[in-house]
């Protein structure tokens, strides 16, 4: 056992030893991205131009990020990591970046996705039940905005904020709009 940790321990230092290495050499030739190590993976940092729906308080048009690729933070990880550091520094240098899919993650992809509304349904119900216990009392007053939802809403429909507060401000009746405003705040828009 301890000869494992030993062999981890210094397969570490020479992970550390490379990364120091790859940094400086991304220095010395004047590529404006540096690698970093967060947990078990590598990032790559630099400044660029602000994300869409992102901005800078002192006004200034860029920002400094940390763009995670999901690189391993190993070896063979710092190697991809090198290459895709020379391969944003281009970018920057010829002011040619552009915020894609690879530089913005997955998880923007996929909250970028607008849903309809019946997907959002679909998933309404372990949003509501995250929150509160199944009793009766919760089960009657989940059928109650159900009911709101499929009275009110078309399932086909985008669940974009607009079509949303349309339907709000159409509601007749108080009881109505605040049943739509909490469907709405459970779905998070």
């Amino acid at each position: 056992m301890a000869k494992i940790k030993a062999t981890e321990l210094q397969y570490q230092e020479v992970f550390e030893q490379k990364l120091v290495e790859a940094n400086s050499n991304l220095k010395r030739d004047r590529v404006r991205v540096s690698i970093k190590q967060t947990g078990n993976s590598l990032q790559l940092r630099a400044t660029l131009p602000l994300k869409p729906d992102d901005y800078n308080c002192s006004g200034k048009g860029r920002k400094q990020y940390d763009l995670s690729l999901g690189i391993p933070a190993n070896l063979e990880g710092l190697k991809t990591a090198i290459e895709e550091s020379y391969e944003l520094g281009k970018l920057i240098a010829r002011h040619t970046f552009v915020w894609n899919e690879k530089y913005l993650g997955i998880r923007i992809k996929e909250k970028n996705r607008i849903k309809t509304i019946g997907e959002l349904l679909d998933k309404f119900e372990d949003n509501y039940y995250k929150t509160r216990q199944r009793t009766i009392t919760s089960q009657n007053t989940f059928a109650n905005y159900i009911s709101v939802i499929k009275r009110n809403f078309s399932l086909t429909n985008l669940a974009s904020k607009n079509n949303f507060e349309s339907v709000i401000n159409s509601c007749k009746g108080i009881k109505k709009r605040v049943n739509c405003r909490i469907v709405c705040f459970y779905q998070n828009l």
